[in-house]
């Protein structure tokens, strides 16, 4: 959930890019630059899968859309990381991008969901109906945390529409809830216990279980231009996220190097880190994650996957 997207912006370049990679004159690989987050999302990268590919890489760190999307719609990122919600919202409103491949989904269980609703130790609430009628903060109102809390709130017996959705920077979230500024808040599980929060409900794994979370995106001009390259990308990618579900360890070490927050070494042997799914985008999924945005307002009628994914 770290990036969402800016669509007014992304509109605004759609269809200025540059439409054929290039090549390393020493070698033949084709160079790519391609935006990723901080942290875990660093990983597949790690991998030598796209140099084994034929792809010389070039990371561009991207913390927001209104970054990011434009830099892929006018060609200077040929690819980048984004959270699924928000692509399927700037896809609905016309921004021509389209899905390559998972880079991380949610979990099926709660022990594999990296997010949870977190209240304070002491606050006596413990349910989803106690949230009712409660401040809870989001990293972002129409995004994916709001969508996963509201889905599994009202799945588990509370009643979203009686929640008060507060919008906050992801680095508040936890001392908003500490200080009783919010009842709860939806950020990560591992640092809000360590904190001191409780997570009383994992909402990504009751709402939309194994569903992709954040997706490589790249322009529909350029996959359309590109198509060979697209799939050995999509390929490496997915090859990376196999070697990655086989080696937790890994993902850990590159969590403490790589990410913005400080993240002891201990910290990350108990974290639930994000599930890299060595599979193609499942579309089942991928439609459970549409019909939220539809239920929850976010999105005015379904889009077809057709428009969204890779080859379709």
């Amino acid at each position: 959930m770290w990036v969402g997207l800016a669509v007014a912006a992304a509109v605004a370049v759609a269809g200025c890019g540059a439409d054929s990679p290039e090549k390393d004159e020493r070698g033949g690989a084709t160079r790519l630059t391609v935006g990723v987050g901080a942290g875990a999302f660093v990983a597949p990268l790690e991998t030598t899968r796209f140099s084994d590919a034929g792809f010389d890489v070039k990371q561009q760190n991207v913390t927001s859309g209104s970054v990011a999307v434009p830099l892929v719609l006018n060609g200077q990122l040929q690819f980048s990381q984004a959270d699924t919600v928000g692509a399927l919202t700037a896809i609905a409103k016309g921004v021509p991008l389209v899905f390559v491949a998972a880079v991380t989904s949610t979990g099926a269980k709660a022990d594999q969901d990296s997010t949870a609703i977190l209240v304070k130790r002491d606050s006596g609430l413990k349910a989803a109906a106690d949230l009712n009628g409660k401040k809870v903060g989001v990293n972002g109102i129409g995004g994916a945390a709001q969508i996963a809390a509201a889905a599994a709130i009202d799945k588990l017996g509370g009643d979203s529409t009686k929640v008060d959705f507060v919008e906050l920077p992801p680095n508040s979230l936890t001392g908003a809830v500490a200080d009783g500024t919010l009842a709860a808040a939806v950020t990560n599980r591992s640092e809000g216990q360590a904190e001191g929060l409780d997570p009383i409900i994992a909402p990504t794994a009751e709402a939309m279980p194994s569903a992709p979370l954040i997706v490589w995106v790249t322009s529909r001009q350029y996959a359309e231009k590109n198509p060979d390259v697209v799939k050995k990308f999509a390929a490496a990618a997915e090859k990376a996220n196999d070697e990655l579900s086989r080696d937790p360890e890994r993902v850990r070490r590159i969590v403490v190097e790589k990410s913005t927050a400080k993240i002891s070494p201990e910290l990350a042997k108990t974290m639930a880190l994000p599930q890299f799914a060595p599979t193609t985008i499942q579309r089942d999924r991928l439609q459970t994650i549409v019909d939220l945005m539809v239920q929850y307002k976010v999105m005015e009628k379904p889009i077809s996957l057709d428009t969204v994914l890779l080859g379709s």
